[in-house]
């Protein structure tokens, strides 16, 4: 793939706390730390004294953290007084002009090696999440006058036709005029279950085709392709800070300043008092390095990055860190029905007609009287008389009510076809079914004409998506939907939901989330699962708003803070699972390391640790920095 192309990728599979690319990692530099060592316990014992010992321990400095100090140089000359090389760096020097030279190469070797653990964590985590990441097709293969050329996607335009070898990952969003394969949605969904197309279905780009050749016409541009969009949605995600990075951003700028003044203090006053101008000061570089927050600072981005790409793998796009910790506090989730719930098919079950009207005719009125419009439910009604969608609005006199269903005149009839409101708005007297179901009002000249009873089809493990949420600690779950009460009743009753809302329009579906904002616990969030196209508004409202079945739909991306790709709900408490996971370990790494500087803290100053103290902070505090990033790495773990 061109460079261009690559572009993107390369941005989603780089943490931006990584202080090394993948480049970077040498093994020149790890022989170098090993050999640094060896050579440390070498000149240690060698039988030397004065300005020979000191040359030959500062040979070893100068080989162990160049690179340290060379950075600490920059962070100076850019005024990062709180960077830790440059405070690595101070407390090596201050300890080699005290005398104590073993201590002070060891601060500074272990500073290389920690740069080193931190690059191998880095990487090991890049390397599991960009397997996943990795969907942009190398090359696109575009039909011309002259024959099929390859090219790179990016250079390929809406209207031209591609083909598809088995094999190889679709390029670009188009729809297939030719051909009749399977596609493997896994890379984008994490469902291992192939595809089956034909001519006139979608072939959405990140895909790979398995079977048969297919040739498909380009329906996007590459900027715009599902597989681009969801690699730019996960390389935005790296930008929202949760609000634990953001205190623990604030609480180092305080921290920091402090302990570095506390260390200057402790440094002067007691030798002043006491004349000693060597125990002292070697206490005060001790409690310098405990000034530094590597390990927290590099293990919690680590953290939120695994845990994103270990959702990733499942088809699950969580956009940040701020989203992840809106997750893990989840007490309500609102679900949309249709789409969400159900599979957003409707199929008619009953047709119930007045005397003097024939079943079929009912029927056919209806679905002539819907025959424009988009809705689903007017879908099912043309579906089950054969009739295509029309775009002649006009010639029926259609006049659509949204939220109550649609007026229509033709073959000298006017035809009322609706829910409940509006045949009680339009003061028709009508008859309710007491059998579960959505029914569809009809009305023929101002006269009730009977009703056909429409149903969906609930998405399999819907009740198991609740209550894997209420097993997550999710107080309330609400069901919204504009259907008719005694029709979604029994949906909700069956699923469990704690709430029902229905008969609501578009408007009033964002003013019941409103609600339940106001009156949650203000400590916990709310969720809107919906499918991220129709529901963008109420999604906006919520908390976190996760769109489920979002592959193909960049609306649904744009929309949403999760994006689950396929219409798997079960996967909204998935991403609260992994959520909760990695706000677990980022706690362990800021309490566990700040714990541990603490006790050094007060054996340093107290004089515990002797001529031992630099050399005991400094192997704590490589070591706790080691062990929170390994934990980062936890939350690549199923």
């Amino acid at each position: 793939m061109a460079e261009h192309d690559r572009k993107t990728v390369k941005h989603v599979t780089r943490s931006k706390n990584t202080k090394k690319s993948e480049g970077e990692i040498k093994k020149a530099d790890v022989i170098r730390v090993i050999v640094c060592a060896v050579l440390l316990i070498a000149v240690h014992f060698l039988p030397t004294n004065g300005a020979v010992r000191f040359i030959t321990f500062f040979a070893v400095y100068l080989a162990s953290g160049y690179d340290v100090m060379i950075r600490a140089g920059s962070g100076l000359i850019n005024r990062e007084f709180t960077d830790e090389c440059l405070l690595m760096t101070i407390a090596s020097a201050g300890a080699l002009c005290l005398g104590r030279y073993a201590s002070g190469v060891i601060i500074i070797l272990l500073c290389s090696a920690r740069r080193l653990i931190e690059a191998f964590a880095a990487l090991k985590s890049r390397r599991s999440v960009g397997e996943h990441m990795d969907i942009l097709a190398e090359a696109a293969f575009v039909e011309t006058a002259a024959g099929v050329f390859k090219v790179r996607p990016s250079t390929v335009a809406r209207g031209d036709v591609i083909v598809v070898s088995p094999g190889e990952r679709v390029p670009l969003d188009g729809v297939i005029i030719e051909g009749i394969s399977s596609l493997d949605t896994s890379p984008l969904t994490g469902d291992r279950e192939a595809k089956d197309v034909t001519v006139g279905d979608r072939a959405i780009s990140g895909c790979i085709n398995v079977s048969s050749p297919i040739r498909v016409k380009v329906v996007s541009d590459f900027s715009r392709s599902a597989a681009s969009r969801i690699l730019e949605t996960v390389e935005e995600s790296s930008e929202r800070r949760s609000d634990q990075e953001n205190l623990l951003s604030r609480f180092k700028s305080i921290y920091t300043p402090a302990v570095i003044a506390i260390a200057l203090i402790l440094a002067v006053v007691p030798s002043l008092i006491t004349g000693n101008w060597s125990e002292w000061p070697g206490r005060a570089l001790a409690f310098l390095i405990l000034a530094c927050l590597s390990a927290p600072l590099a293990s919690v981005p680590l953290a939120y990055f695994c845990g994103t790409g270990s959702a990733s793998k499942d088809g699950i796009f969580i956009k940040g860190s701020g989203v992840m910790e809106a997750l893990s506090k989840l007490s309500v989730v609102v679900m949309n029905k249709t789409g969400t719930v159900t599979e957003g098919k409707y199929t008619v079950s009953d047709v119930i007609s007045e005397p003097g009207v024939s079943k079929g005719e009912l029927l056919t009125t209806a679905a002539v009287a819907e025959s424009c419009s988009a809705h689903p439910i007017a879908a099912a009604l043309r579906e089950a008389c054969n009739l295509p969608r029309s775009r002649n609005a006009e010639a029926l006199n259609i006049e659509e009510v949204q939220g109550r269903g649609v007026s229509a005149s033709f073959n000298g009839k006017d035809v009322l076809v609706g829910n409940a409101a509006f045949m009680e708005e339009k003061k028709i007297a009508f008859t309710a079914p007491a059998v579960p179901g959505t029914p569809v009002f009809v009305s023929i000249n101002g006269v009730y004409a009977g009703y056909i009873l429409i149903r969906e089809k609930v998405k399999a493990g819907a009740r198991q998506a609740l209550e894997n949420l209420k097993f997550q600690g999710v107080e309330q779950t609400v069901l919204v939907t504009g259907d008719v009460h005694s029709a979604a009743k029994p949906l909700a009753s069956s699923l469990g939901f704690d709430m029902l809302k229905a008969e609501l329009l578009p408007s009033e579906k964002i003013e019941a989330v409103e609600y339940l904002m106001k009156h949650k616990n203000e400590k916990t969030t709310l969720a809107f699962v919906g499918d991220g196209s129709k529901d963008a508004p109420v999604m906006a409202r919520a908390d976190v708003g996760i769109a489920v079945a979002a592959l193909g739909s960049n609306k649904a991306l744009d929309a949403s803070d999760v994006a689950i790709m396929d219409g798997d709900i079960k996967k909204v408490a998935q991403a609260v699972v992994i959520s909760k996971k990695t706000l677990r370990i980022t706690r362990e790494n800021i309490i566990g390391s700040l714990a541990l500087k603490l006790i050094i803290m007060i054996l340093c100053a107290s004089g515990v640790l002797g001529n031992y103290a630099l050399f005991v902070t400094a192997l704590c505090d490589a070591g706790a920095f080691a062990l929170s990033l390994f934990n980062s790495l936890r939350t690549l773990k199923d």
